[in-house]
């Protein structure tokens, strides 16, 4: 049993927990619900950039201590999901989230974050706490998070709760996240899209498949592209050196370029480090998974 394993353990057990983070391969926006959300159809691809849970088990005091390398962060997600949760379990946790991933990139770090989490306290106690109720308050932190209890490649609809596995994965072996010197928040790219009326002009209506030679398209290009010239700018060099264009992440700030081989991959990166506008740039591989856990002692 996965509860007397804790136990047995006692105060000192350590773990880490890696969180990854996602692009979109294909992201359409619809007008929003009642509720405020705006429905999607999107193709969500987990990726080797990540953040770092190291986490020390207390099995004689039930309580959430969280610390983070990032003093900016301080409304995390993670206090959400030990609310949702802690009446289930009889052990507290002591936490340090290292943050690699950017925040308000459109890389979901906060919402894998989370979802890691929430798979860490249902491997520790499947017996208290049901599969069922971690999609629950999955879908209750976020729209994001149901997707990353899973990771990989997926299609992801509805607002995020609506996730099956994608048949027609993007291909590309390497991408080139490129970070600008600003964020955008999720809540005001979405205000931009209804106050620019360029979400999708269709109804919502669930779909079995993308075409694949659809991604590539983002919804949020057509509006946050204008409304910030960095996108121009990397695009037009881009185009000078005939590399692809650039592709935004979920609502961004990061855009992506994918890639077939390392060198190419590298020399686009050294030219574009000229751009005193680009912040970061990261190498990353696609993968098969929202978070990974592995037992420290």
């Amino acid at each position: 049993m996965v509860n007397s394993d804790v136990n047995n353990g006692g105060d000192k057990r350590q773990y880490s927990v890696y969180s990854f983070a996602k692009i979109n391969c294909f992201l359409d926006i619809f007008k929003p619900l009642e509720n405020g959300l705006h429905p999607i159809h999107s193709i969500f691809q987990s990726v080797s950039l990540c953040d770092h849970l190291s986490i020390g088990i207390d099995t004689k005091q039930k309580h959430f201590n969280l610390s983070c390398n990032d003093s900016s962060i301080r409304d995390n997600l993670l206090h959400s999901v030990w609310d949702s949760v802690c009446h289930f379990i009889d052990f507290g946790l002591d936490v340090h989230l290292t943050k690699s991933i950017p925040i308000g990139a459109g890389l979901g770090g906060g919402s894998s974050n989370a979802a890691a989490l929430l798979g860490f306290l249902y491997y520790l106690a499947p017996s208290k706490l049901s599969l069922r109720t971690v999609r629950t308050v999955a879908a209750h932190c976020g729209s994001d998070v149901p997707y990353f209890l899973s990771g990989g490649n997926a299609l992801v609809q509805d607002t995020g709760t609506a996730i099956s596995p994608n048949t027609q994965p993007e291909g590309h072996t390497y991408y080139l996240l490129i970070q600008p010197d600003f964020h955008i928040s999720t809540s005001e790219a979405y205000r931009l899209a209804d106050e620019s009326k360029k979400v999708s002009p269709l109804s919502y209506q669930s779909i079995t498949h993308i075409s694949s030679d659809r991604y590539g398209f983002n919804r949020f290009e057509s509006i946050l592209f204008d409304t910030y010239p960095f996108y121009h700018e990397i695009n037009d060099f881009l185009h000078t050196k005939n590399y692809p264009k650039l592709s935004l992440s979920g609502s961004g700030s990061v855009a992506y370029i994918g890639f077939y081989d390392l060198k190419t991959l590298y020399q686009c990166r050294r030219c574009l480090s000229e751009i005193k506008s680009v912040q970061n740039m990261y190498v990353v591989t696609p993968n098969t998974m929202g978070y990974y856990i592995i037992r420290r002692n």
